[in-house]
């Protein structure tokens, strides 16, 4: 190959990976699409890496300093979690270990999503804007259209639902406060980030839906946490405080809840039983 000369890149070269949804998003920076693929392609087939800062640093052409912010900044966001070699581990390597968390950003598998937030979340927030029944009934049919092309229920969706729900009763308590006037812009951060954290509550945190659906009513009818739990970070930073708050004042989800959409849809797909369960 001549040095100017034109040429199809197609298969020549060896490089970090990012997809789709990921590269269109306007939620992650270019520096930290760049370094969740460098640490991909780390991670290979075992999905998971420890490659030292300086050394990642080196390999995308910035400081280390700039390395430990997207770092942070990936783990804020929900897309890594970073753990220090403790006992054994010592043995095999010195360096942080990182793994990668499923984003509802990837929910999303294709172009025509718009990349920078998923359907579903993208659907919530353009009706969550708009406010009337009507469009209550079509953000029940955009959030549960992906959900029934494959008959199954992730829990990124049920994320989704809880998200809604703790959003919807926040706004229904304060119509006047700060969530209520954002902008079509800010409300899809917001819903994003906020979908992240009730991921977490339900993958990391290994919390049951209809306990986390039974916590968010709760403390949007308390006169106190109300006025504390306005965001999904809160609520998952507060969460097991709420939910022995909860059971020692006894008070439980009303039975007329017990058709909620999360309900039935739990229902409909035989997933998260615990869900059905907890609202009966």
């Amino acid at each position: 190959m001549i040095i100017g000369e034109k040429f199809n890149p197609w298969k020549m070269f060896v490089g970090s990976f990012i997809p789709n949804v990921l590269m269109q998003s306007k939620e992650v920076t270019a520096t930290e699409k760049l370094c969740w693929a460098r640490l991909a392609q780390y991670a290979g087939k075992e999905g998971k890496c420890f490659p030292a800062q300086e050394e990642l640093a080196k390999k995308l052409g910035i400081s280390e300093a700039q390395v430990k912010r997207i770092i942070k900044s990936l783990v804020k966001k929900g897309f890594l979690t970073k753990e220090r070699p403790t006992g054994q581990e010592r043995l095999s390597h010195r360096t942080t270990l990182y793994q990668f968390i499923w984003h509802p950003l990837f929910e999303c598998q294709n172009d025509t999503c718009g990349g920078s937030v998923d359907d579903t979340l993208q659907g919530v927030m353009d009706d969550t804007s708009r406010g009337s029944a009507g469009d209550t009934c079509n953000t029940k049919r955009i959030i549960t259209k992906r959900i029934n092309e494959d008959n199954n229920m992730s829990s990124n969706h049920i994320a989704v639902k809880l998200t809604k729900l703790l959003f919807d009763l926040i706004i229904e308590n304060n119509p006047g406060g700060r969530l209520a006037n954002l902008t079509d812009g800010q409300r899809e951060k917001r819903l994003i980030s906020w979908s992240g954290e009730i991921d977490k509550l339900i993958k990391i945190d290994n919390q049951d839906p209809g306990k986390i659906e039974r916590v968010i009513r709760f403390c949007q009818r308390d006169g106190f946490w109300r006025g504390n739990i306005l965001s999904g970070q809160k609520l998952r930073r507060q969460f097991d405080t709420l939910f022995m708050q909860l059971e020692r004042n006894g008070k439980h989800i009303d039975k007329g809840q017990k058709n909620s959409d999360l309900v039935k849809l739990a229902e409909d797909t035989g997933k998260y039983k615990g869900l059905s369960r907890e609202a009966e």
